[in-house]
């Protein structure tokens, strides 16, 4: 990222505040925005004059919002924009009667107060209206927010600075209005990180100080214990003054999130938005597929990840340094081997490693094999004699596989791969005879149905084999997590899911029509998750989107944290303003080309509900690949999901141990416009 006229420029507002007339002092914000000019200048090339500092008595409610607006007016295409708030945070009574606990969440300027004083706090639906329309202009937007709201917790007075008031239990009537121009996103639920400040969203970057129930605390930096800073900040600044080039939000994250908490255990910084884009900088990376290692308990370490997650007893798995996003041409810290799965963890034993103490926590895991059972799919070959030798080098690569296993003696395989021969037209008794005339040899995948369930590839194209195999592992990892289930958990029919759909008024209702069997959408139909918690503990929430082309993609929580869901309530995804999910169809949907594409397919959405929070980047995938070029999937929701036999799809019942879980998935059909 230059600087260069004409180019991309970097600006930041830095905001700190110690010296509150209203409230008890704070010593280290003055020193978190010294600290943070300081490695922008030096490290990241931030011209001093395009660096706006509003420090105590000069971060008023009004010199905030003059700064926030001026911003709007000097950013342009593309620009690089900081904006960091260390100080005083608080709550104060929602106007908007669909927030989820009441409250709205707000940064504390330094001429706020509280009865009788007045209230000049500023809401988290106003900075994220503002971010709105700031992101219109560039998504390179970071944000530090080292402060907290939860006013309400009780502190040992022995204990270190906490960075929060007592939130405002005034009515709204005696509160001052919103200064917000756009009333949908009041009429809106916020669907709000785990911080608690703003939504998770690709539009931007957060590093928030602790979760919205913790304290963020200040730390002494030198033994004299005269200089103070934010425990998020202190280390967030040394790692950046640090970081090298490619470096990404999430390797600073999984560097400094460890340090703040070995510091105060109570306070865990959170990490939301564009964890996967470079630092400061607008190229995102494509993640790599791991679960990170936790925790090393002698010759055991706990991973991120367990039966939930895809991660299966006894498999292997390969330890890389932190911050890794390719294997390749990589040093292996060490082996795993999976001795217990739970249900969102898992125990590895330490098979090897390059030193003691090598694999440890921050460290990622990534699977090599995993053991070859029910689960995995059978593969039936059919090939004609002149084509014996492609089909047995198939074989050979259905053998190496840990997701697929060549059909037994007398079983019927879940698939079949025909490599069909070249023919003028199909007779009777021949091989997908809908696909008529063939010109080349041709490699075909089909099921129980008539249908092809990935793309035809013909044997003369470089790395046919290899591809047939790929898209039938993916097959195979497809109707894997689709199946995934704990039937028999404690949470099992404890999670109600609804579909919404968006009337021409702008309100949400269900999509459910009475005495429908079946729910449809249209091409460009919006559509929303109404989640219900009726058990008795908190849950996290997760949605996989199983594609047409057998994409499984993560689409929320957008960003890596969130708050659970409360016993009792209700909670929508895609309702917000600005968040909203429209449908379309693929344009090289249906993959037959008997099929009717006026038909369309059913889409099915997967919700998983964890008693602790859930990675689940080991069951995403991208497409089938094809001869094709790949469509470009720029919508969050933007495949259908062909329907499958059901008893090709059985449930995987798997008891949860320590940790609860379950799944309900839900599905529609999605029709051309």
């Amino acid at each position: 990222m230059t600087t260069a006229s004409g180019g991309p420029q970097k600006w930041a507002l830095l905001i700190g505040i110690d010296f509150y007339p209203n409230f008890h002092q704070l010593s280290g914000c003055v020193n978190d925005v010294v600290a943070m000019k300081q490695v922008l200048v030096d490290s990241f090339e931030f011209p001093e004059s395009n660096i706006v500092q509003l420090l105590n008595e000069k971060a008023t409610q009004e010199g905030i919002r003059v700064s926030m607006e001026g911003l709007l007016v000097r950013v342009k295409k593309d620009d690089v924009v900081v904006i960091q708030f260390s100080g005083h945070g608080s709550q104060m009574r929602a106007r908007d009667k669909n927030e989820a606990d009441g409250w709205d969440e707000t940064i504390v300027p330094v001429d706020s107060g509280r009865k009788p004083l007045p209230n000049r706090d500023i809401r988290d639906n106003e900075i994220y209206s503002w971010l709105q329309r700031l992101a219109t202009i560039t998504p390179n937007l970071t944000l530090v927010f080292d402060s907290c709201h939860s006013g309400g917790i009780t502190r040992d007075p022995f204990g270190d600075n906490g960075r929060s008031v007592p939130r405002d239990e005034r009515s709204v009537e005696d509160l001052p209005p919103s200064p917000i121009l756009h009333r949908a996103v009041l009429e809106r639920r916020m669907v709000k990180g785990s911080s608690g400040w703003l939504p998770a969203s690709q539009c931007y970057t957060l590093f928030a100080g602790c979760r919205s129930e913790e304290l963020s605390h200040e730390v002494w930096t030198d033994k004299k214990k005269s200089h103070t800073q934010g425990a998020l900040t202190y280390f967030l600044t040394r790692k950046l003054a640090k970081a090298r080039p490619g470096c990404t939000y999430r390797d600073v994250f999984e560097s400094i999130a460890p340090q703040v908490s070995g510091w105060y255990p109570s306070q865990h910084p959170q990490l939301e938005g564009a964890w996967e884009r470079e630092i400061f900088g607008l190229k995102d990376f494509e993640p790599m597929i791991f679960v990170p290692v936790q925790q090393r308990e002698g010759n055991n370490a706990i991973l991120g990840g367990g039966l939930a997650s895809g991660v299966e007893l006894g498999s292997t798995w390969s330890v890389y340094r932190g911050a890794t996003k390719s294997i390749k041409g990589r040093v292996r810290l060490g082996t795993l081997e999976v001795v217990e799965a739970r249900g969102v963890t898992s125990v590895a034993r330490v098979v090897a490693e390059t030193s003691p103490g090598a694999v440890r926590e921050g460290t990622r895991a990534v699977e090599e094999t995993r053991k070859v059972g029910k689960l995995s799919l059978a593969v039936e070959v059919v090939a004609p004699n002149d084509y014996r030798k492609e089909g047995e080098r198939l074989l050979a690569e259905i053998r190496k596989s840990a997701f697929l296993r060549p059909v037994e003696k007398n079983e019927k395989g879940d698939v079949r791969v025909y490599l069909l021969a070249p023919r003028e037209q199909a007779g009777p008794g021949d091989a997908v005879p809908l696909l008529g005339r063939l010109s080349k040899p041709t490699w075909a995948v089909v099921g129980g149905g008539d249908d092809l369930l990935t793309p035809l590839h013909t044997v003369d194209e470089c790395g046919a084999i290899a591809l047939t195999r790929e898209n039938l592992e993916k097959l195979a990892r497809y109707r894997y997590a689709l199946a995934l289930d704990n039937l028999k958990g404690p949470l099992d029919d404890k999670v109600s899911v609804a579909l919404l759909r968006r009337r021409t008024d702008g309100k949400w209702t269900s999509a459910k029509g009475p005495g429908a069997n079946e729910i449809e959408y249209r091409e460009g139909d919006s559509l929303a998750l109404r989640v219900t918690n009726n058990s008795n503990v908190p849950l996290y929430l997760a949605v996989l989107d199983f594609g047409l082309a057998g994409r499984v993609a993560l689409v929320y929580p957008l960003g890596r944290n969130q708050d659970p869901l409360t016993p009792g309530r209700s909670y929508d995804i895609w309702t917000r303003s600005g968040e909203e999910v429209r449908l379309s169809l693929p344009k090289d949907f249906p993959l037959s080309p008997w099929q009717d594409r006026a038909c369309g397919g059913v889409e099915t959405l997967k919700v998983f509900a964890t008693t602790r929070e859930l990675n689940l980047d080991l069951l995403t995938q991208t497409n089938y690949r094809g001869d094709q070029k790949e469509a470009t999937l720029e919508r969050l929701l933007s495949q259908a999901l062909q329907t499958q036999p059901t008893r090709e799809i059985t449930s995987v019942n798997i008891h949860a141990g320590e940790d609860d879980w379950t799944t309900v998935p839900c599905s529609f059909r999605l029709k051309p416009a």
